[in-house]
């Protein structure tokens, strides 16, 4: 057994420390997509027809947090385009941090959000065929979220039947 050990101890350790990192590379992956569509998609996906809510959110951010499960229900309830986007610590120098905060700069500067009305996080807006239709704070409850992308027409208004 030590004669095994002193002839593969180095290749073992080396395989060991790979399927730890690959472990917790999958365990701390930054996903960057909802609902199937990644950054990559996002611009063209927003250009093409139909309605397409985008939430500009940070993973630091309590009210983003809480609106997430929210956000998802909803788009589960309607089956809207949905893209998440969700930045990391402004502090945070990593390369993935950075990327994050270039796609956001891309988000905001490709709809003209800072002049728009976007102030903060998280930030919900809504295209529709390539224009941009609207946008509200995100802070908000599911009721409320369903009653602001109704406005924008994203959600049909709820028929009421009476009886």
């Amino acid at each position: 057994m030590k004669k095994f050990f002193s002839k593969y101890g180095v290749i073992i350790t080396i395989v060991v420390a790979i399927i730890l990192f690959v472990i917790l590379s999958l365990l701390f992956d930054k996903k960057e997509e909802v609902s199937g569509v990644t950054f990559d998609d996002w611009y063209q996906k927003t250009q093409e027809e139909g309605y397409f809510v985008t939430v500009v959110a940070a993973d630091w951010c309590s009210n983003c947090q809480a609106t997430k499960p929210n956000m998802e229900k909803l788009q589960k309830d309607y089956n809207f385009n949905l893209y998440w986007h969700e930045s990391t610590d402004p502090d945070d120098n990593s390369s993935a941090a950075l990327k994050l905060a270039d796609e956001e700069n891309y988000i905001i500067s490709a709809y003209d959000l800072s002049n728009n009305g976007f102030s903060g996080y998280p930030y919900i807006f809504v295209t529709k065929d390539g224009e941009f239709v609207g946008s509200f704070d995100g802070r908000s409850d599911y009721a409320r979220l369903e009653e602001e992308l109704t406005k924008l027409g994203v959600i049909e208004e709820k028929q009421v039947t009476e009886e």
